[in-house]
């Protein structure tokens, strides 16, 4: 391997994972002149490098974060600031890497240096330019100011990537499509749940919900703090009670923490709700058309930390814009 330029990546190591940074060993023989520039290498696991030979190997302009093995390169214009990530981590697969945008003030703006015959794109789609200086890693747009979510997924790849059947048959859920594809879950006679993202304990999780067909002790739920199927936190519409209600489901065991009024819910209508989690403080919020207002909330500290999930039970409901935000 000759004359490989290695440019513009980001690489993120979370902690507790050992694995090698950068390997560069010899296939069929070992490279000569392998340049390494403008990349983003956050470590806050224990992986090093590892260079069992080649020649000529060079590194400028690249960010190295976190944890600096002895192993890690020498670089003339080596930046070891926090390069100020969106929220690292959190991607389920390449559609949901906004974790890795760059914030306002992040010292890999502008910072790297220029590559010719660049592509002219990131992987975002913003412009690289063939005159003025890039970023370093893989976002070459201007620095957000915004909060990015934990996950955030609207089905528009028409799969559903990153989700997982905790409860229930894989085929209770599809990917429908009413004007825009959907995520539904189907369980006439039963329960259904799907899991996703990481394990999270402060969080906002909101989606938009319709329901096409519940039966008379049916509902329509998302979950949160979800540690397996006997521990999990329900926020969600009971046709028994006619409530908007939050349950709490310990060692197997169902509590009903709290209630809202009764509420007239319609089939075939889209309600946008919202389950807030902050410590020990649990709030279901319905958004009126003006506004989230809160219907139900309570105290609990039983369950502090776990997966998000949406849950299906006697009823057919599709989901989409499902969006997890720090708080």
């Amino acid at each position: 391997m000759l004359n490989t330029k290695v440019y513009n990546n980001t690489i993120y190591l979370r902690p507790g994972l050992s694995t090698t940074m950068i390997r560069q060993s010899s296939w069929s023989g070992y490279p000569d002149k392998t340049e390494y520039y403008n990349n983003i290498i956050v470590n806050h696991g224990s992986g090093g490098y590892t260079f069992l030979g080649g020649t000529n190997t060079k590194f400028d302009y690249n960010l190295f974060y976190g944890n600096h093995p002895t192993s890690e390169p020498a670089d003339p214009h080596k930046l070891t600031s926090d390069p100020l990530l969106a929220n690292p981590g959190t991607a389920l697969d390449r559609h949901t890497v906004d974790g890795y945008l760059l914030k306002a003030g992040s010292p890999a703006l502008n910072s790297g240096v220029l590559m010719a015959s660049n592509g002219g794109k990131d992987y975002w789609g913003n412009s690289v330019s063939a005159s003025d200086a890039p970023n370093r890693g893989a976002y070459n747009g201007a620095g957000i100011t915004y909060s990015v979510p934990f996950l955030s997924d609207n089905f528009n790849d028409g799969d559903a990537g990153g989700w997982n059947v905790a409860l229930g048959p894989a085929a209770n859920w599809t990917i429908v499509n009413d004007g825009t594809p959907r995520y539904q879950g189907s369980a006439p006679s039963d329960d259904s749940i799907v899991t996703s993202g990481q394990a999270r304990s402060n969080i906002s999780l909101q989606t938009r919900v319709k329901s096409s067909a519940m039966s008379s002790d049916g509902s329509v739920s998302i979950v949160a703090r979800y540690t397996d199927i006997n521990n999990f936190y329900r926020f969600g519409y009971s046709q028994a009670s006619g409530k908007w209600s939050i349950w709490k489901k310990k060692a197997g065991a169902w509590t009903l923490l709290n209630s809202s009024s009764p509420f007239s819910y319609s089939l075939n209508t889209e309600y946008t709700v919202r389950a807030v989690l902050n410590g020990n403080a649990l709030s279901l919020q319905v958004d009126s058309g003006s506004g989230f207002i809160t219907v139900c909330s309570t105290t609990d500290a039983s369950l502090t930390s776990g997966l998000v999930g949406l849950h299906t039970y006697k009823s057919i409901n599709s989901y989409d814009d499902v969006i997890v935000s720090p708080i």
